[in-house]
């Protein structure tokens, strides 16, 4: 019923169905499997194949590494990914609703998008499903945190609400702490992959440079710098300093 009335109340502002589709669309980050999964899911349940089968898989466009993104309408209790069928339903162009997307999911981030600090490294935080995830996709949002934060960042995205990082000094001690906080942070970013099942996204660790991801090693592994620190007697003293995490 309540369905119903929004419904009524938008045909009364003179908006239909294409509309709402634009004001609703958002951007969410998805690993580059999902779409394989649904085209299973879509082929075992529907009996869909070929040209038919492909309209009504997700519509997405590469993002970094291992990951897509992908468009999803909000407003009911789980987010609809819209397909290209959808899109040539309503008369729509994938630049149209991209372009609706950031917008709307720009907004999001102004409205529910936190910053949090542990002893080791920073996190995004938000009560949107997939915000934290989807802020990647916002390169002003990464200059600012870049300009309050300083240095070179490094990332991950192993899950769609978890998304950690932290800033890496140019030279100096300072620099030797944060590489052995990288490592405690990349060892959290792995127990967060596992730990977010269907919902896992990138085992790769992330350079952001001029407000943009760029590819770094995976999570497990470590750079020639972290591993010549790590070795050294130094390098425990620092990991021995955040036994927590």
């Amino acid at each position: 019923m309540i369905g119903l009335l929004i419904d009524l109340v938008d045909i009364l502002r003179g908006k239909g169905a294409r509309d709402r589709l634009l004001d609703s669309v958002v951007v969410r980050v998805k690993h580059v499997g999902f779409v394989d999964a649904v085209r299973k899911n879509v082929a075992a349940s529907a009996g869909a194949n070929g040209a038919t089968l492909e309209a009504q898989l997700p519509l997405t466009r590469p993002f970094v590494a291992d990951l897509v993104i992908a468009y999803a309408a909000e407003g009911a209790a789980d987010l609809k990914y819209i397909s290209s069928a959808l899109l040539a339903r309503h008369k729509l162009g994938a630049a149209q609703l991209h372009d609706a997307a950031i917008a709307n999911t720009r907004k999001q981030l102004a409205k529910s998008l936190n910053i949090g600090k542990t002893r080791t490294f920073c996190g995004l935080d938000s009560s949107v499903t997939g915000l934290p995830a989807a802020a990647a996709l916002f390169p002003e949002y990464w200059k600012g945190v870049h300009k309050a934060f300083g240095d070179e960042l490094i990332a991950a995205i192993p899950g769609r609400d978890f998304v950690c990082f932290l800033a890496l000094p140019a030279n100096g001690e300072e620099r030797d702490d944060a590489l052995a906080r990288s490592w405690i942070m990349k060892q959290s970013a792995i127990a967060a992959f596992e730990a977010s099942d269907n919902h896992a996204l990138s085992e790769f660790a992330f350079r952001v440079r001029d407000g943009r991801f760029e590819q770094r090693e995976q999570l497990g592994e470590r750079d020639p710098e972290l591993a010549a620190l790590l070795q050294s007697p130094a390098g425990e003293a620092l990991l021995a300093r955040y036994p927590a995490g």
